[in-house]
């Protein structure tokens, strides 16, 4: 009975110091979201989000960044190609930080969260305890392991929210960034190119919260209200890039309707031996492009960790003619296999058949038909070189 009177009093003895030594936050701190908004650069498109935690009395005003890497990391940019490039919690001083963005001309929204001293020290805590060395460091994902997205977490782990359940946003992660590449038609183009199916699913209001733009709205709307204020500490002062009639000339769309103009053309006789030289030369840059191409998509599906490469269907329409332009007198039914798949890739970009569980970007409609008449002048020229071909006499 000693025994257990001499353990119960050592817990409640360890208890009060663990509870006496943990010093109450004082008044004047206040926590809040910090909004970035998105830069002119490709690699801040989508905005940025941070925490702020400021105690006006003793100076403290710290700033905690998810966003950080460093470029001395060993093997920076394999580990960047893989998607097994650390990123780390790193804490600042906020004005720096805010200085920084004035620099840029990108625009800081700030949302006062109205928080109780439970709360604040349990969001304070968290913070310190993933900034330390053993735990900062962690593997970006872009949409569900990001600066925004831990953000997310450790706010909804102060306040219990469940972030409006499971309720649905109608819109797939592609069509969510798509909102910040508009004015951006390579990059929209290349990262439809890249990124895979999985981008097509439809996300919740919490996955959503990958974007910071759409994590400041899901803030706003916690019940119980936990923002005291929305206060805009930088407006946004960016001299965005205007678009010149060569920029538009070039676009993706234009590039690619004009090769399809030229693919008309190569249709025809052609008897000038320049023309045909350049024929030549152009049939093998686009054989070239197609296996540089198929292999890119093959490495970021198989060869790295990006989860958002994988399970890439744009391979389809890649891979598929490339026998047809690297062996020479292949059998006609292949030919047949060949229009019917790209056929398919066409009727579903056109129509939205979800024949194929992926969207595609709208140029890939002319890249396809490029395939298909070249599939078309290749089968072509295979004929007339058989009919050309002496044929043996019988005795």
């Amino acid at each position: 009975m000693r025994t257990i009177k001499h353990c119960i009093f050592f817990a409640l003895l360890l208890w009060s110091l663990s509870v006496s030594s943990q010093k109450p936050l004082p008044e004047s701190t206040t926590i809040s979201v910090i909004t970035c908004s998105p830069g002119n650069d490709i690699y801040t498109i989508y905005g940025h989000t941070a925490l702020r935690v400021n105690d006006a009395v003793s100076g403290h005003d710290y700033v905690f960044n998810y966003g950080t890497f460093d470029f001395e990391t060993p093997g920076f940019i394999q580990k960047f190609l893989l998607g097994r490039l650390p990123y780390f919690l790193s804490v600042g001083n906020f004005e720096r930080f805010k200085q920084s963005y004035a620099d840029e001309g990108r625009g800081i929204i700030e949302q006062s969260l109205f928080l109780s001293d439970t709360q604040k020290s349990v969001l304070i805590d968290t913070l310190w305890k993933n900034a330390m060395p053993e735990n900062r460091e962690y593997l970006y994902d872009f949409f569900f392991d990001n600066c925004s997205t831990r953000v997310r977490d450790v706010v909804g782990l102060a306040v219990h929210t469940d972030w409006e359940g499971n309720e649905t946003t109608h819109k797939t992660f592609r069509k969510l960034i798509k909102e910040f590449q508009q004015n951006l038609p390579w990059t929209n183009f290349g990262i439809d190119l890249i990124i895979g199916a999985k981008a097509d699913r439809e996300t919740t209001v919490k996955e959503s919260c990958f974007l910071p733009s759409y994590l400041m709205s899901a803030i706003n709307k916690i019940e119980p209200k936990i923002v005291e204020t929305n206060n805009t500490l930088l407006p946004v002062n960016l001299h965005p890039h205007k678009k010149t009639f060569i920029q538009f000339f070039f676009s993706p769309f234009n590039i690619f309707f004009i090769l399809l103009l030229l693919e008309f053309y190569f249709i025809s006789d052609i008897t000038n031996s320049a023309m045909l030289k350049f024929r030549m030369w152009y049939d093998r840059l686009w054989i070239f492009l197609l296996i540089l191409s198929g292999f890119i998509m093959l490495f970021m599906w198989f060869g790295t960790d990006h989860q958002v490469t994988k399970n890439n269907w744009n391979l389809l329409w890649v891979i598929v003619p490339l026998p047809i332009f690297l062996i020479k007198n292949l059998p006609h039914w292949l030919y047949k296999i060949v229009d019917v798949l790209l056929s398919l890739v066409l009727v579903d970009l056109i129509f939205n058949t979800s024949f194929i569980p992926q969207t595609f970007n709208q140029v890939i409609g002319l890249i396809v038909l490029i395939l298909m008449v070249r599939v078309w002048r290749y089968k072509n020229s295979n004929v007339k070189k058989i009919e050309i071909e002496p044929q043996p006499t019988v005795a």
